[in-house]
């Protein structure tokens, strides 16, 4: 069963689906190869494939070692839930363009509500007319 299958008009039949899309975002937005994951992680690159398009699980051990391999909670990873009960992938986390790769998140990505944001220049100029 293809992981396309799988989507409903609201989202994901499947939750390990959304975890899939969630996860391969991450990897294209960061450039990182599902063989790097994998060495990672400690599976094999043919298992994340697997476990990336949603045709295998993902272990709550194994989403814990990519979050900590991708500097993100295991939270920026959970699919949410509709109405109608499919699942939706988990919202991008912009603060994870802003820091490298297998690097521990700052605290001070989150704001008081602990709510990612995108960390923003610290000087700050009025734009030119």
């Amino acid at each position: 069963m293809d992981a396309i299958d799988t989507k409903t008009s609201t989202g994901f039949a499947k939750a390990d689906a959304a975890v899939g899309l969630s996860i391969a975002l991450y990897l294209q937005a960061g450039t990182i190869t599902k063989q790097k994951l994998a060495d990672a992680i400690g599976l094999s690159r043919a298992t994340v494939s697997r476990k990336v398009s949603g045709h295998v699980g993902w272990s709550l051990e194994e989403l814990m070692a990519v979050g900590e391999y991708l500097g993100l909670s295991t939270s920026d990873l959970l699919p949410h839930r509709t109405d109608d009960g499919s699942w939706l992938p988990a919202p991008f986390n912009p603060a994870f363009l802003s820091r490298e790769i297998g690097k521990t998140p700052s605290p001070l990505d989150r704001n008081e509500d602990g709510v990612w944001r995108a960390r923003q220049d610290s000087n700050l100029q009025p734009s030119d007319p």
